[in-house]
């Protein structure tokens, strides 16, 4: 028996090393209790957990290390226990466990009753799970974060499975598609789009599939309600934690505006290519050193350049002239100090060949936002033609003016010349019929007063035109009798009339003053004019000449001033 006893010791003293020797290899507090719920041994990892020494715990139970343990069970004995109550109570519980300063900190109790001959033991596991609950919070402020990311984005996400069926999208996703998460969730491009859409959808979710690399496009999209944009669409592989491809993400947003804009932009640029490459006028852009930054095709050919592009960086006096680049420059720099723009400036170019060409130019300053003047850029439009023809235009003129100078002043020789001897004649005419004549000798020397009463009246017309053309015919200004003037007139045409068989009268509105002020001559040759005239064209009845009067009215110099009427009736076919 006794040596069976020390048998069974040395058996017992074996297994207690042996698990003193398991307790210590395993990584996590391993706590050894009898049925009273008595620590009985610790490993290293539960000293160095708690901060206690295996001999601070003699005699005290679990309780020391987990304030809030097991509750009911270590209340009670093992032994008193039904197994599957036992099993239940010794499951693992997350509970507050503290150090030996007082520190405390969640822990999960992992307890397994142990059956020996000395009765129960329970043997514990006890797990720190600061570092798990750590990771679990910051896992949870992660996916919130990414919900959140995601949610507020302005950008369309959707992850699909390798079927190309929907398993996420967020809430801008739902609005575009206007159907709430729910009915989209497992839905394939087939069911949300129309077939030749969904086929290069799926297309292109293959490609990413097969090939793992990032698909990038802008895509024309048409809403549910039939409106046309442009979304910029990115789609990328979904990997699970092995690397594995297992579906595909999806991003696009609206770039409708920004398309549009483009569109706009290149139409734009289009046009001004267009305008730069066929008007045949210089249109050129130029910096704040007046440096040709752009030029015009027409401009380069102008210059004698084969493409526009050489004529970058250079200046006018590259090629034209100082005298005609020195004031373009003086313009230009005026332009970039003061923006005084150049509107249709007529310029003289001359050409260091000799050549001389004239151009209509208009400059402004080129602006810049926020960074002000930044250049200049013009027009310049070739007139040499036109002012070669002005040129000549104006000659042939001044060679008129003075051909028609000479014209009037031989009109105006000829007719004093002319003038002389005919008063002379109508002068000896007049002595001769006051003499004793014979009536067929009255006749005739009354023809030739006429006559020549006639070629005076000529010759004084003559003169009168050529002065008005010199711009020298000038009104007397003379007291005269108004019924003097107009009577004397009537009877130089009364013989004339008289031929006709004619009655001539004339008839001055009563009232109107006698005594005037200005050119009798001018006022008799125009009223011998029309009376002449209205004889002329009249073959019987009469010739009645009407002087009215407007009332009077005090001109600036305080004297009184009419407006008179002359009026000729006759019963002529005029």
């Amino acid at each position: 028996m006794d040596v069976i006893a020390r048998t069974h010791a040395a058996e017992s003293d074996a297994t207690v090393r042996l698990f003193r020797l398991l307790a210590e290899a395993h990584p996590e507090a391993i706590v050894l209790m009898d049925r009273r719920w008595r620590i009985v041994l610790i490993n290293s990892a539960a000293q160095r957990l708690f901060g206690y020494a295996v001999q601070e715990l003699a005699e005290r139970t679990l309780e020391a290390l987990v304030p809030d343990s097991v509750g009911e069970v270590l209340s009670a004995e093992i032994d008193s226990l039904p197994p599957d109550e036992l099993a239940g109570a010794l499951a693992g519980r997350e509970l507050w466990g503290r150090t030996r300063a007082g520190a405390r900190f969640r822990v999960e109790v992992r307890l397994n009753a142990v059956r020996t001959d000395d009765g129960f033991y329970v043997f514990g596991t006890i797990v720190d799970l600061t570092e798990r609950l750590r990771a679990e919070q910051t896992l949870r402020e992660t996916e919130h974060w990414y919900q959140s990311l995601v949610e507020s984005l302005p950008i369309n996400i959707i992850r699909k499975d390798l079927d190309g069926r929907v398993v996420f999208c967020n809430q801008l996703y739902c609005q575009t598609m206007n159907r709430p998460q729910v009915e989209l969730l497992g839905c394939s491009d087939h069911d949300l789009f129309p077939p030749e859409l969904a086929d290069k959808y799926v297309q292109d979710d293959r490609r990413v599939i097969e090939t793992g690399e990032v698909f990038e496009d802008v895509e024309r999209h048409r809403r549910p309600d039939g409106e046309l944009i442009y979304v910029h669409v990115l789609k990328s592989p979904v990997h699970n934690f092995r690397g594995q491809i297992v579906g595909v993400q999806v991003l696009f947003w609206d770039v409708t505006d920004r398309e549009r804009a483009e569109q706009a932009l290149e139409h734009e640029r289009y046009l001004f290519n267009t305008l730069m490459r066929n008007l045949p006028d210089s249109i050129y852009f130029k910096d704040r050193e007046s440096r040709f930054t752009h030029i015009s095709r027409g401009m380069a050919h102008k210059f004698g350049l084969e493409s526009p592009e050489e004529g970058l960086g250079k200046t006018d006096f590259d090629y034209f002239s100082g005298e005609h680049a020195g004031e373009a420059a003086e313009d230009e720099r005026a332009l970039v100090e003061g923006r005084v723009p150049v509107i249709h400036k007529e310029e003289k170019e001359t050409w260091p060949d000799g050549r001389v060409t004239w151009v209509s130019t208009t400059k402004l300053p080129l602006c810049a936002p926020g960074d002000g003047v930044i250049g200049t850029f013009g027009i310049s439009v070739d007139i040499t033609e036109r002012k070669l023809a002005e040129q000549a235009l104006e000659q042939a003129k001044e060679a008129a003016e003075a051909a028609n100078r000479a014209k009037s002043d031989f009109l105006a020789n000829m007719s004093h010349e002319i003038r002389t001897p005919m008063n002379a004649i109508l002068g000896m005419t007049e002595l001769v019929l006051e003499t004793e004549l014979s009536p067929m000798q009255r006749e005739y020397l009354a023809t030739v007063w006429e006559s020549g009463e006639a070629l005076l009246s000529l010759i004084n017309d003559v003169l009168d035109f050529s002065k008005i053309e010199a711009g020298k015919l000038e009104l007397d200004r003379t007291h005269f009798s108004l019924r003097e003037a107009v009577g004397d007139t009537v009877r130089s045409l009364a013989l004339r009339a008289h031929r006709k068989g004619l009655e001539l009268a004339y008839h001055v509105e009563p009232g109107l003053p006698d005594g005037l002020e200005g050119d009798p001559n001018r006022l008799r040759q125009i009223l011998i004019n029309l009376v002449g005239n209205a004889i002329k064209f009249t073959a019987e009845g009469e010739v009645v000449l009407d002087v009215r009067g407007d009332g009077a009215r005090a001109s600036a110099d305080g004297v009184d001033e009419r407006m008179l009427h002359f009026e000729v009736t006759d019963t002529g076919i005029g």
